[in-house]
């Protein structure tokens, strides 16, 4: 499972559209729709229910994904933040 396939399908599901998601995440939105699309046949479940008209309607596999996404992206969000910390820390010597 790809880091950006996953991080597609929480953006599009957190912006509500495949639209909004690719804006966010300047793509288009034929390449996210191809990426989801790639998620579920790797996982070999639909994660949306189709037809997707207006609203991102979820199917019970993709609440579970998008909550595994949504842990994933906030302990890479806090790892970042981690890492800056130390980097903006004064080394060297006393």
């Amino acid at each position: 499972m790809e880091w950006q396939k996953i991080y597609s399908f929480y953006k599009v599901v957190s912006h509500g559209s495949f639209t909004k998601g690719a804006e966010a995440l300047f793509r288009t939105q034929s390449a996210i729709s191809q990426q989801i699309t790639s998620l579920e046949t790797e996982l070999g479940c639909q994660l949306l229910e189709r037809p997707v008209r207006r609203n991102i309607k979820l199917t019970i596999s993709g609440e579970k994904i998008f909550q595994f996404a949504e842990d994933i992206v906030k302990k890479y969000d806090k790892l970042v933040g981690e890492l800056k910390a130390i980097q903006s820390l004064h080394q060297g010597p006393l």
